[in-house]
């Protein structure tokens, strides 16, 4: 699957997921599943299974508990999953979702998919390393750090004839369920929160200084919840988190972004010592 994907990403996307899996998808007008499920299979007889769960319903770590359950049932487990999420995740309308691809058509944007290697990923926490106190950097803070200077600087908040920085906020998602008392591994639906970090002025868009801020940001909200009764947290976390849109050698993400910026993005050259960028829409 990771070599089919990587020989020519945009000639076999509509082949290898389901059209509503991909996140560039345009859901306005209606047609958006609650989940659609898509079995493909390989020449050499192999087969890849590909699941699209609308957010609404659940976020990533579910969906992956979700495969793992599945997996187990089909090899003749005796795993029985009774997670208890119905009880704490009430339904809601979120308008945000419809709105997001009409503003999206609207203000004509790219998505851009952005894949960061093994080696790339340890030659950023190296740099870190050497350059900050923060101790075993994880591929997310390296790569959540050295995406986040780029944008800035393609949206022209940074080295632009403006004498001007504009500050801006970086929303980190935080999984809940081991950090709650009693904690709660097999819950499902969305049991996160965010870490706030913010960028004051242009100096800080340095690496390591990014990935140390980062690394605060989550040891606050880390100190917020840690040992909190898990209702007490569900109910304060669950408005905040339904308005949210295995452990692998490489990471890949997608970003969705003004085309001009997508541009700009796409051509940066510090990013691209670390990762390769294809346009997807």
């Amino acid at each position: 699957m990771f070599d089919t994907l990587n020989k020519d990403f945009s000639r076999v996307q509509g082949t290898m997921f389901p059209g509503h899996a991909l996140p560039w998808t345009d859901l306005s007008e209606g047609d958006n599943l609650l989940a659609v499920v898509q079995l493909t299979h390989f020449d050499c007889g192999g087969i890849a299974i590909n699941l699209y769960l609308t957010h609404k319903l659940a976020d990533g770590y579910t969906i992956s508990k979700l495969l793992n359950g599945w997996g187990e049932l089909a090899r003749n487990s005796t795993f029985l999953a009774n997670p208890p999420g119905s009880s704490l995740l009430q339904p809601k309308d979120d308008p945000f979702t419809a709105n997001f691809y009409e503003v999206a058509n609207k203000r004509h944007l790219n998505v851009l998919r952005l894949t960061f290697n093994r080696d790339n990923i340890n030659r950023l926490k190296d740099i870190v390393s050497s350059e900050s106190n923060v101790k075993d950097p994880t591929r997310f803070e390296v790569v959540a750090g050295a995406v986040n200077i780029c944008a800035p600087i393609s949206a022209g908040n940074s080295n632009s004839s403006s004498s001007t920085f504009d500050p801006f906020t970086i929303y980190i998602p935080m999984n809940l369920r081991k950090l709650v008392n009693p904690p709660v591994p097999n819950l499902v639906g969305n049991f996160i929160s965010f870490a706030l970090v913010h960028v004051s002025y242009e100096g800080e868009l340095k690496l390591a200084k990014m990935v140390s801020k980062i690394r605060k940001g989550k040891k606050r909200n880390k100190e917020k919840y840690q040992g909190k009764n898990k209702v007490e947290v569900s109910g304060e976390v669950m408005e905040e988190a339904r308005v949210f849109p295995v452990d692998i050698n490489n990471l890949r993400l997608t970003t969705s972004l003004y085309q001009t910026v997508a541009l700009q993005f796409k051509n940066d050259k510090d990013l691209l010592q670390f990762a390769s960028i294809d346009l997807c829409y």
